[in-house]
C-alpha cells in the first residue's frame, strides 16, 4: 500500500507522521509524492508505524507479477517490462 493513501485512510497529517517516524512534514510530503524514496531508518520506521501495511517494495513502481503464472514467466515478464523503463 503506498504511504499516502494509508495516510488517508488512517486520517494521518503530514504532520503526525513526520512526529511518528522523526522526519519533518516536508520530508514525508515527498515520500507521498514520490519525489524522495525513504532511507533505511525510515523505511523501518513507516514499516513499523503503520503496522507492516506500507512496505519498502511500495515506493518503487514495480510491474506486477501475476500470481498463478509458472514464476519463470512471471520473472521474465518482470524482466521485460524492466526493459522499457
Amino acid at each position: 500500500m503506498k504511504l499516502r493513501r494509508w495516510m488517508t485512510r488512517e486520517k494521518v497529517t503530514y504532520m503526525a507522521m513526520s512526529d511518528r517516524i522523526g522526519r519533518s512534514h516536508s520530508v514525508v510530503q515527498r515520500y507521498c509524492t514520490g519525489e524522495r524514496i525513504p532511507g533505511r531508518d525510515a523505511m523501518v520506521k513507516i514499516y513499523v508505524v503503520t503496522n507492516g501495511e506500507v512496505q519498502p517494495n511500495d515506493f518503487y513502481d514495480l510491474p506486477t507479477l501475476a500470481v498463478n503464472a509458472p514464476a519463470t514467466s512471471s520473472v521474465n515478464g518482470a524482466a521485460e517490462a524492466l526493459d522499457h523503463v
